[in-house]
Order: C-alpha cells, then sequence, then structure tokens
C-alpha cells in the first residue's frame, strides 16, 4: 500500500544514531500523518486515492496527537461523503469509510 512504503524512513535511526524510542516513532508517525492529509487532499487518481486510504489503516492503534487525530478524521469524512467540496466516487467513499472505521473505531 501507498503508506506501507514509509517504515523504513519512520524506524529509520534516532538522532543520536541509535534507534529511535516509542516516543520519537510516535512523533514521527504524527508528522507524516499530518503531511499525508494534506497530499491525499490534492490526488486526483481514483485508484491511487483509494491505495492511499486503504494505507492508512497501517497506522490503527498508534497514540496521535489530537490536533493530527482532527486532520485526519476531518480528512475522511470529507471523503466518505457526496458531494462537495470534494466530490469523491463511490470507492473513494467506501474506502474512506472502512478506514475511519479502522482507525477511529
Amino acid at each position: 500500500a501507498a503508506a506501507g512504503g514509509c517504515g523504513a524512513a519512520l524506524s529509520s535511526s534516532a538522532p543520536d544514531g541509535g534507534e529511535p524510542d516509542e516516543d520519537e516513532m510516535a512523533r514521527r508517525v504524527d508528522a507524516f500523518l499530518r503531511d499525508m492529509t494534506s497530499v491525499v487532499r490534492q490526488v486526483n487518481h481514483e485508484a491511487a486515492l483509494v491505495d492511499y486510504l486503504r494505507g492508512l489503516r497501517a497506522f490503527a492503534g498508534w497514540q496521535l496527537d489530537r490536533r493530527t487525530s482532527i486532520k485526519l478524521q476531518d480528512m475522511l469524512y470529507a471523503f466518505s461523503n457526496p458531494g462537495g467540496p470534494v466530490f469523491p466516487t463511490r470507492s473513494v467513499r467506501q474506502a474512506a469509510r472502512a478506514t475511519m472505521d479502522v482507525l477511529f473505531p
């Protein structure tokens, strides 16, 4: 999946050269997801958008910053409803709903 390819970058060494601790990984995932919500909104290709939305499910269970969580929920909600401002296709709406169910049960 699209988000699955980020694992190496997210888990690379910590600033001190060692392995990143849990807090450092949480910060990296949080920053990645904040950026990802902005990028995903700009994707116009349906199949790519569905792949991105499905890839986000890999982050289920992570403790996210409240702002990141709200931003992610807002993006998924916009893609899960028909009409403006996004006008998503049926497959995008279904992927967004399924992703929201996984990330925010």
